[in-house]
């Protein structure tokens, strides 16, 4: 299956599921993904297969699976690591990151280390015209005013706000492809 230039939503974990957060995610990157007629890919960075197949259940058409020990429990250099590696390879359009203690580490550093634009603590997300650029939504002011946001770097980044993109269902009988990935962490700290 061909991910490049796709929606990408990063899958946090609890107990072995879906976070929900990144289930809320789904839902929204679905909609981006079929606006554009895109694949939605689910980044699970923990190894852990059947977060990845819920993740697909959740409307994502692949995930992709980092299989590195390492990667088991977050961590801040590792995670970014992991992240810009595959960035690179696949080179994704937009990709959405719950804004999470975790979520809001991991695209602050990913933001900084991969020289990415990043707008934080998005409430909503569109294309609003015929390109691919994605305008994005943030209260300003303490919440009295929302602005429009647009990043020229790619992927475009976000961190999108928890308990805004509620409703989206489980499906266990959609299926997708899970591709398997190890990335090189050589030099980071474990």
């Amino acid at each position: 299956m061909d991910i490049k230039q796709s929606v990408w939503v990063y899958i946090e974990t609890e107990d072995g599921k879906v976070a929900q957060i990144s289930q809320e995610l789904l839902g929204k990157g679905r909609e981006l993904a079929d606006a554009k007629g895109k694949k939605l890919v689910a980044l699970v960075l923990s190894g852990e297969e059947a977060a990845a197949k819920e993740a697909i259940g959740y409307g994502a058409d692949c995930a992709l699976v980092v299989d590195n020990e390492e990667l088991k429990s977050y961590d801040s250099s590792l995670y970014t690591t992991a992240v810009r590696e595959l960035i690179e390879k696949y080179e994704p359009n937009v990709l959405l990151i719950g804004a999470s203690y975790n979520g809001r580490d991991l695209g602050g550093r990913l933001s900084a280390a991969a020289g990415l634009g990043i707008v934080a603590d998005c409430i909503d997300c569109r294309y609003e015209g015929d390109g691919d650029d994605i305008t994005w939504i943030r209260p300003a002011f303490t919440g009295k005013l929302y602005v429009k946001i647009l990043t020229t770097t790619r992927p475009q980044l976000a961190t999108v706000s928890a308990k805004i993109f509620r409703g989206n269902k489980l499906d266990s009988s959609r299926s997708g492809e899970v591709i398997h990935e190890k990335v090189d962490l050589q030099g980071q700290k474990a």
